[in-house]
């Protein structure tokens, strides 16, 4: 099990097809009324352990840790990769083994065709 900061991303959108980085939020917290997004620092990890991605287009869906900030999904940088029905999902667990980039790593997501985007996942946030 990782320690650190317990986190949670949620992401929404009619349009992901251009990667979009997903806001983190301190668990336990509102993601509304004032709660604002948390910046991940150059020394944290943030550790994914549950993602959850809804689309209503059928498609390919891309959700990466960008490691090198370049928004484009390189190698070993992702975490799920899905192609999905029309209204579909995916549910994962990665409580074993969390996914994990490099210090400084932010969420983000791709999807393949344009149409609404549910993405939300918990985790951890460590200092390296």
């Amino acid at each position: 099990m990782v320690s650190g900061k317990e986190i949670h991303g949620i992401f929404t959108s009619s349009d992901a097809t251009t990667a979009a980085s997903i806001a983190i939020y301190n668990s336990g917290g509102a993601t509304s009324g004032g709660q604002s997004a948390l910046t991940i620092a150059s020394n944290q990890i943030l550790s994914i352990t549950d993602v959850v991605i809804n689309i209503a287009a059928a498609g390919a869906v891309h959700f990466f840790l960008n490691d090198d900030a370049d928004g484009t999904a390189d190698t070993g940088e992702t975490v799920l990769r899905a192609t999905l029905a029309s209204d579909g999902g995916i549910a994962k667990s990665f409580l074993g083994t969390p996914r994990s980039g490099a210090p400084g790593a932010i969420p983000y997501i791709i999807a393949g065709a344009a149409g609404q985007i549910d993405v939300t996942f918990t985790g951890r946030l460590t200092e390296a």
